[in-house]
């Protein structure tokens, strides 16, 4: 679990998040949020994310279970993830006011760069 939560006025937020995490959440205003779940979350892992002006980018680790709420005023979401996951699930819950939701898998976003 996670004791602190990263806050960014001007500028996005990064983070990769320790083995066996829990409860994670982010807020940036000028900015988006870039966020490594890791390998391993802890059960019932839930992330909460905010974004005045930027979207919000989640890695998750191939085969993940991915459950996606909140709302994005001017943005959409994408989730690039297997439908046939059977791995840990992750809550995701994003709010954005411009800017999107996009959930990847790791292998995904590796094979990209």
């Amino acid at each position: 679990m996670l004791s602190h939560m990263p806050f960014s006025l001007i500028g996005g937020t990064r983070a990769v998040l320790p083995a066996a995490w829990t409860r994670f959440r982010s807020v940036s205003l000028l900015g988006g949020s870039r966020i490594d779940v890791g390998d391993a979350p802890g059960a019932q892992a839930s992330l909460v994310a905010v974004s005045l002006l930027g979207g919000v980018r989640v890695t998750v680790p191939a085969g993940a279970r991915v459950q996606a709420r909140g709302f994005s005023l001017l943005g959409g979401r994408r989730l690039a993830i297997s439908p046939a996951a059977n791995g840990p699930m992750i809550d995701v819950a994003a709010y954005t006011i411009f800017g999107g939701l996009r959930v990847s898998e790791r292998d995904i976003v590796d094979n990209l760069r």
